[in-house]
């Protein structure tokens, strides 16, 4: 079939029958059964919404905060009042715990700055319960021997 030679009719004007189409689909839809008025389909019938990456799947799930995490952050603020070395070797053991399962959870459990936190000031609290420990030993080694040193002058 050859379209040689026919035109495309005027915008302006209606096509007649039988013209060259100005357009591949029918102008006019064709007639077919009648249409009910709109009604939804039920919500069934829809797929469930996608979640962008990063985000809970669905509403109300968050990521929650590690429990390892917190009780290696209060073990290691508790070392400061109660068993400094215990407190703080238990606050660095629990923290230890806190990052695997952080680490393993791949975004679903948070903390890291708790158990950062924790390691800190545990490790803070180890060096200074040295430091008074030398001290305490310094201190009582002198005064020892300068009360001995006293009594054999005499």
């Amino acid at each position: 079939m050859s379209y040689e030679g026919l035109t495309p009719p005027d915008p302006i004007e209606p096509p007649v029958v039988g013209e060259y189409p100005t357009t591949p689909y029918p102008v006019t839809p064709p007639a077919g059964p009648p249409v009910a008025p709109s009604v939804a389909p039920p919500a069934a019938a829809y797929p469930p919404p996608s979640t962008p990456p990063g985000y809970a799947a669905t509403p109300g799930q968050f990521p929650k905060t590690s429990t390892y995490a917190v009780v290696s952050l209060v073990l290691a603020i508790g070392s400061f009042v109660l068993c400094p070395l215990i407190l703080s070797i238990a606050a660095l053991v629990v923290a230890s715990s806190a990052s695997k399962e952080i680490d393993a959870s791949h975004g679903w459990i948070i903390g890291d700055g708790m158990v950062k936190a924790a390691k800190i000031i545990a490790w803070i609290n180890i060096a200074l319960t040295i430091v008074v420990l030398i001290a305490v030993v310094v201190l009582a080694v002198a005064a020892t021997s300068s009360s001995t040193g006293s009594s054999m002058g005499a």
